[in-house]
């Protein structure tokens, strides 16, 4: 048994983990208790839904993914834990953005003036909760995770001790 005052490499791994499993399993738990089910994004204009997956590709573009993941991230907004006025949060937050860009909506801005309207509202609850939203549904999505070259979960396959540990091959032998 290690004493606090060494820590190796590996158990410091194993404790992070399992602090990270603990974490999301409390953290579906906490989501599936919220009561943002209220207005789920089902009742939003076409204008609204065009607009947030705009926002949604502009906040994480990656070159080679299809519109499938990023379109299922609109409706997981729902899953945000502590939003009760999802509905009406989105809508303001879309007018804020076509209110920013004055003659035209934000959506049909080049993607320079989109980025930098985006970058003006980075504080606002609106944009913390899509940003939340996006990260949750889009890195959840295992078409991103062939993508991005991640395998999915270990822990079926006996862990990574078992599986992937030892993987490395962009290092040279020896």
């Amino acid at each position: 048994m290690n004493s606090p005052q060494h820590i190796t490499k590996r158990n410091f791994l194993r404790s992070a983990g399992g602090f990270a499993l603990l974490l999301s399993v409390s953290g579906g738990m906490i989501s599936m208790g919220t009561s943002a089910h209220a207005d789920d994004g089902d009742s939003l204009s076409a204008h609204v839904s065009q607009t947030l997956r705009v926002m949604v590709r502009r906040l994480f573009p990656h070159e080679g993914v299809g519109d499938g993941p990023y379109n299922l991230v609109i409706p997981g907004l729902s899953n945000v834990p502590g939003v009760t006025d999802l509905g009406t949060l989105l809508k303001e937050g879309v007018k804020a953005l076509d209110d920013e860009s004055r003659d035209t909506e934000w959506r049909m801005l080049p993607e320079a003036e989109q980025i930098s309207a985006l970058k003006m509202m980075e504080k606002s609850r609106f944009f913390q909760v899509m940003m939340m939203g996006t990260i949750t549904s889009l890195y959840r999505n295992p078409e991103v995770w062939k993508h991005l070259g991640y395998e999915g979960s270990s822990v079926e396959y006996g862990g990574y001790i078992e599986r992937g540990f030892d993987d490395i091959d962009w290092l040279p032998e020896g």
